[in-house]
């Protein structure tokens, strides 16, 4: 009967380094800390805050959502102001969606939007969600998305997730042409948290 085969020494040795460093680079992954997201927003934050934060813990981020129904971006200055010095993670914003409904013009929108970012200037990154209005019919919320835009492309710490196009492209989500249905509430908090992990 023949003997067992025998794994050269050198091989061994090789296969004993390999599983150290596999285990190394695991207990690394594992124990370093989360990048903090902060995600500060009005009633869409509101109705997806657990689905982000669970989407953000899959995408290997810490998540603060907080979600105030009803509230402008004019109201949460002082929240963003706040933000200012958040080093430790991207912030997302996802605001404005009132201030549009309420009939603020163009000129004033644009300027909450410029104290916004003058707040944000110094976090290494930040994502604002553009506005999804589907019956915009004075066109307020794309104007508001395109100053957004003219932001993100000056300031290059600073994103955009698309939502407006987004959302136009599945008018079956919508409970009444801003809100989701709350079926569809994980795919918006998927998107917010891709346009993230993309974005910083």
């Amino acid at each position: 009967m023949p003997a067992p085969a025998r794994v050269p020494r050198p091989l061994t040795a090789v296969l004993v380094v390999l599983a150290l460093v596999a285990a190394t680079l695991t207990a690394v992954r594992l124990l370093r800390p989360r990048e903090n997201m902060v995600v500060l927003g009005d009633s869409l934050t509101f109705a997806a805050k657990d689905q982000i934060i669970a989407a953000g813990h899959d995408a290997g981020y810490s998540v603060s959502a907080d979600g105030i129904p009803g509230i402008r971006l004019a109201s949460r200055m002082m929240n963003i102001a706040a933000l200012s010095h958040h080093t430790s993670g991207p912030v997302v914003i996802e605001l404005g969606t009132n201030d549009v409904d309420s009939g603020v013009d163009a000129t004033e929108l644009a300027n909450r939007i410029d104290q916004a970012v003058a707040f944000l200037a110094l976090v290494p990154c930040v994502v604002f969600v553009g506005v999804g209005i589907l019956l915009d019919n004075d066109g307020r919320a794309h104007g508001f998305n395109e100053h957004l835009q003219a932001v993100a492309q000056a300031h290059p710490n600073m994103h955009v997730f698309d939502w407006e196009t987004e959302y136009r492209q599945h008018p079956d989500w919508s409970l009444d042409s801003v809100h989701l249905k709350p079926e569809f509430v994980p795919y918006y908090a998927h998107g917010v948290v891709n346009a993230v992990k993309h974005a910083c």
